[in-house]
């Protein structure tokens, strides 16, 4: 629908519509030109631009426009914008001249079986030039109300309503890059986010202003699509969902750009890593294929006492503890690999904790033999052969008995919490504990088991790591989902 109103003769006014959305059509001129030559009233201006579309069509051999390939020096071809199309709001460049019309075959002209005396008025002629038979200037940027006034029958008269939008100078515009090369973690829904700058112009667009008009359509990888684009104080942000490669058109304020853009899966080849002082491993970044990356990559340490990192990626632990390295991929990825620092004894004692648990099977009856193991005798007969005896020489102690030996050396430390273990503050080699069961033991500890470090899952909004607790015959998270659903807090010790 458009917005319209029947009108009085002699009291054509504007007024508020019914709301559609435009589109600007070209026609072609020699239709155009015989609709304004049959007013009357028909200005000079008028008459000096269809006289010159004329000359073409009065050739003496009676050829085509088509076929009549020269133009006449001076002479320019107007441009002719149809009304009667789907929508009331049609966008013009600034500076661009011509000749509205209608198309009496299009809605909402259609409905009536005459149209005459044709009148177009603007409310803003800053903005909008127009002239009563419908030839036009966009002067300025910015808003006008064009109405099309029409007699339909005997003293019946019609006013239409159209928003003319138009758009601020972009012959200068220009954007800071055609081309975008960004990164996605394989481990992500592969959603990334890049922006550039609209430069040139002295107009500020943004999402919610009219005069943006941003539209786009792209073709490529069909992997990758272009779920967004936003504009905001003349940043251009982009959205892509997937990967690969794809090549995206878009218009802003009547102006067309090209943009290529290629978005790669990333991955490294560590997120957590298991050191003692004065060992090295290098840190690498490749494509979900496993083809290294290389060129705007930087590496980053979180604990320089604990672990650096030279620009090669090379890491090398310096003291027990933990660090994240944090790896810059293109400047808008970041990736990480949590590393931790420990005695090389229990790095040992870690190791064949797992192999053990790897090739044996869990039985507290067949507990000392080989091929089987519980889980306080795994400790024991893991840290045993690298010094850690827990006050037995021959035979694994209980869980208890191993949290009671640390506590009577000052190394049961205390609980665990989610703090403790977001913050780093474990160390691998350390010895957890279960207490409340009613045993007669030690706290009523029964169970044991040993942290084997961090591993990293992502930067959160914030920038701040966020990793999980790892162990040696427990899933990764193990101690985090105790604490969060058992009743009795788990205690800690550092043989």
């Amino acid at each position: 629908m458009f917005r319209f109103k029947r009108v009085l003769a002699g009291a054509l006014s504007a007024a508020m519509f019914v709301t559609v959305v435009p589109q600007v059509n070209l026609l072609a001129d020699d239709k155009q030109m015989a609709t304004v030559e049959s007013e009357e009233d028909l200005s000079q201006s008028s008459e000096e631009i269809i006289e010159s579309n004329q000359l073409l069509d009065d050739s003496d051999d009676n050829t085509t426009q088509e076929e009549e390939s020269t133009e006449q020096p001076g002479e320019e071809e107007v441009t002719s914008v149809a009304l009667g199309e789907e929508s009331d709001c049609v966008y013009l460049d600034y500076g661009q001249s011509g000749i509205f019309t209608i198309d009496t075959t299009l809605e909402p002209y259609s409905e009536y079986t005459a149209i005459t005396d044709v009148k177009y008025i603007s409310d803003n002629e800053s903005v909008l030039y127009i002239d009563n038979q419908g030839i036009f200037t966009a002067q300025s940027q910015g808003e006008a109300n064009l109405y099309v006034n029409f007699e339909y029958a005997e003293d019946e008269y019609m006013q239409i309503e159209y928003t003319i939008y138009v758009y601020p100078d972009m012959t200068n515009a220009t954007v800071s890059s055609d081309s975008i090369v960004g990164y996605v973690a394989v481990s992500d829904e592969y959603t990334y986010e890049q922006s550039i700058q609209l430069e040139g112009v002295d107009y500020v667009f943004s999402d919610s202003d009219p005069l943006t008009n941003l539209s786009y359509s792209y073709e490529g990888g069909a992997n990758i699509s272009v779920s967004d684009i936003s504009v905001e104080n003349n940043t251009i942000t982009f959205t892509f969902s997937g990967y690969g490669t794809t090549t995206l058109s878009y218009v802003l304020a009547g102006k067309s750009f090209t943009l290529t853009a290629k978005v790669v899966r990333t991955t490294l080849n560590a997120t957590s890593t298991l050191m003692y002082p004065g060992k090295t491993k290098t840190i690498t970044v490749s494509n979900a294929k496993g083809k290294k990356i290389t060129g705007n990559i930087k590496y980053e340490s979180s604990n320089k006492s604990v672990a650096t990192v030279n620009s090669n990626g090379k890491v090398t632990a310096k003291s027990v503890g933990n660090a994240i390295i944090k790896v810059s991929v293109g400047g808008v990825l970041y990736l990480g690999c949590a590393v931790s620092v420990t005695k090389i004894s229990k790095v040992k004692a870690i190791k064949k904790a797992t192999r053990i648990f790897e090739s044996s099977t869990y039985s507290q009856p067949y507990r000392m033999k080989t091929g089987y193991y519980d889980c306080s005798s795994l400790v024991w007969r893991s840290f045993s052969t690298y010094g850690y005896k827990f006050g037995a020489s021959s035979w694994a102690p209980t869980a208890a008995g191993i949290a009671s030996y640390l506590n009577s050396h000052s190394k049961l430390i205390g609980k665990c919490t989610n703090n403790k273990i977001q913050k780093l503050k474990m160390q691998a080699g350390d010895l957890i504990f279960k207490p409340g069961a009613k045993n007669g033991r030690y706290r009523g500890i029964y169970h044991v088991e040993i942290f084997s470090g961090y591993d990293f899952l992502y930067f959160d909004d914030d920038g701040e790591a966020v990793v999980i607790d790892t162990w040696v015959t427990r899933y990764d998270g193990y101690l985090k989902y105790s604490i969060a659903t058992e009743t009795h807090r788990a205690i800690y010790g550092r043989p």
